[in-house]
């Protein structure tokens, strides 16, 4: 994804049931506060339904995310 930190699918690893994760289920990301138009594109392209933003809230009005104005 052009301008996203880190990101990445974690399916494939075990569950709590030990059953691995569906692919592209959860995506995961260092940031998207500099994800280019493309990224977004390609984020929503995903059919991303739920960011889930763990940052603390200075953290958040420093650098939001490109996605939020979705949410």
């Amino acid at each position: 994804m052009p301008g996203a930190e880190n990101i990445r699918d974690i399916g494939g690893y075990p569950g709590l049931d030990g059953r691995p994760v569906q692919k592209r289920r959860f995506i995961r990301a260092g940031g998207l506060g500099d994800l280019t138009a493309d990224g977004v594109a390609a984020i929503r392209g995903l059919g991303v339904r739920c960011i889930v933003d763990l940052r603390a809230s200075f953290e958040r009005k420093k650098k939001p995310d490109a996605l939020e104005k979705d949410e």
